[in-house]
């Protein structure tokens, strides 16, 4: 798809997705969900030894990648972006500073994202289903409160996953409108499990009177991405700030998260 505009800065193509490929791209978000939780399951369930620390390391390991992963993308674009063309921000950051969804339609980020992102999904699924295996049957001694909790972090994972994952094969070239209400439900669902799962966290450590240090860090964490969350909402709907702002927060929030995943996942380290 070649790019065409009369006024610069340009932005990357919006499309509009037909109805058979539109489908097609459903049933293949659908398939890497699955996918990602089966193994995701199995590996959890069925790894012995040291194959499984690697394996419950993968989330902390991932949290970086999904850092490095943004990162790089936005460096790359300094050189692979077109001139003129937002995501090349070295030429003017209000108006061309991108977010990850506008940077994924260039080669190599095209590939880039994807593919980091997708690695952070199935380190988040792996620690949730770690999570249920080790602090299901404590929650349904414990009351109500906490089964709701750990019930509905892990709701709002599964769901922030199925959005990321069809974020990421629905980019803003492919179909704009789908894309982008992938992107707001994906950063509710990952704006709200870590605050559900620290409320969990720190509830069950109260009911056994153990130090509450690491639980009420892993909250204030999730209470700050929250309130960045609010205030990249804000700029959204306000326009109170350049877009190139908007976008950079946008990014903040989303490693505000990954910084909460990766503490998190030391969770599980024995």
């Amino acid at each position: 798809m070649n790019l065409v505009c009369e006024n610069l800065p340009c932005l990357a193509p919006a499309g509009n997705s037909q109805p058979d490929s539109e489908l097609i791209l459903w049933i293949i978000s659908v398939t890497i969900w699955i996918a990602l939780l089966s193994f995701s399951i199995i590996l959890v369930n069925k790894a012995k030894g040291d194959l499984r620390d690697w394996i419950l390391a993968f989330p902390f390991f991932s949290g970086f990648i999904g850092i490095g992963t943004m990162g790089l993308s936005v460096i790359l674009a300094i050189f692979f972006v077109p001139s003129g063309e937002v995501g090349r921000w070295t030429e003017n950051f209000h108006e061309q500073y991108a977010s990850l969804s506008v940077l994924a339609y260039y080669k190599p980020m095209r590939f880039l994202i994807p593919v980091g992102f997708t690695i952070v999904s199935f380190g988040i699924l792996i620690s949730l289903v770690e999570g249920l295996r080790k602090w299901w049957i404590h929650s349904r001694k414990t009351g109500f409160i906490q089964s709701f909790l750990l019930v509905s972090w892990s709701i709002t994972v599964l769901l922030g996953i199925f959005f990321v994952e069809s974020t990421l094969l629905f980019t803003r070239d492919i179909d704009r409108e789908i894309h982008l209400n992938m992107v707001a439900a994906s950063h509710i669902c990952l704006t709200l499990s870590p605050f559900l799962c620290s409320t969990f966290l720190l509830l069950q450590t109260k009911s056994e009177n153990k130090s509450s240090d690491f639980q009420t860090r892993l909250l204030t964490i999730s209470v700050g991405i929250i309130i960045i969350a609010l205030f990249t909402y804000l700029i959204h709907m306000q326009e109170i700030l350049s877009i190139g702002f908007m976008s950079f927060s946008h990014q903040i929030m989303i490693g505000s998260q990954l910084v909460w995943l990766i503490y998190f996942s030391t969770i599980f380290f024995e």
